[in-house]
């Protein structure tokens, strides 16, 4: 079961990032955004938002993964309904 759910996890990480990768303009202006910001910390301050932004991101992903898992569901309901008729 443990394999299987490492399986999904894989899976869900690849679509969400190909949906991801569609953004790609917006992702390129967020990231030379990014850097400029950056570029006017010192560098002890900059890690402290490196670490804030890694935090950020990550939360942002469960975030992702947990909007597809519901998409997802609500796909195989209405599919059912749909198949039921």
């Amino acid at each position: 079961m443990k394999k299987l759910d490492d399986e999904l996890e894989l899976l869900m990480g690849e679509r969400i990032g190909k949906v991801l990768d569609e953004c790609g303009s917006r992702r390129r202006r967020s990231e030379r955004t990014e850097e400029v910001i950056l570029s006017q910390f010192e560098e002890s301050d900059r890690e402290k938002v490196d670490r804030l932004l890694e935090e950020l991101i990550s939360s942002n992903y469960e975030d992702c993964r947990l909007s597809y898992c519901a998409g997802l569901e609500d796909g195989i309901r209405l599919a059912r309904k749909i198949l039921s008729v």
